[in-house]
């Protein structure tokens, strides 16, 4: 029952984030899940950077807002990840993702589907929520205002 209401809180909350982009991170080789979630964060700051030029960390606006859930974590570990991402970010998405990612996981791939039916993608990228420790590995990338 515990477990249920953590999926079910995971799935409210990425429904209120009116996700733009679905996002898989692979990193191609076997890594810890916490240097694959770090990766992620970085992946992210570094597109805000792209995106908003070198003062992206200080304005909440327009920014950024993914959430990711660890999939395969003994064997091919990979984030599934819904995001919010403002059109000027997208675009950046679009001109430097793999690069960016080439960067932090040289032997990883970032693949970006789109979204036909939302409901559908957050079924999936939460289905192995139901795992003892999954809900450890959740990645949540938000704006933090830094001065």
């Amino acid at each position: 029952k515990e477990r249920r209401a953590v999926v079910r809180g995971y799935r409210e909350l990425l429904h209120g984030i009116n996700g733009s982009h679905f996002l898989t991170f692979m990193p191609g080789r076997f890594v810890r899940p916490e240097t694959l979630a770090e990766n992620i964060n970085k992946f992210c700051c570094r597109l805000e950077r792209k995106a908003l030029g070198r003062n992206w960390h200080k304005t909440a606006d327009d920014r950024l807002r993914l959430i990711g859930f660890l999939e395969s974590p003994d064997i091919t570990p990979h984030y599934h990840a819904l995001a919010n991402m403002p059109a000027i970010t997208a675009a950046a998405m679009r001109e430097w993702a793999d690069e960016i990612w080439r960067l932090l996981m040289p032997s990883g791939k970032l693949d970006t589907p789109g979204i036909k039916n939302e409901a559908i993608v957050i079924s999936y990228i939460t289905k192995d929520l139901h795992h003892k420790s999954a809900a450890e590995h959740v990645v949540i990338y938000a704006p933090i205002l830094k001065n």
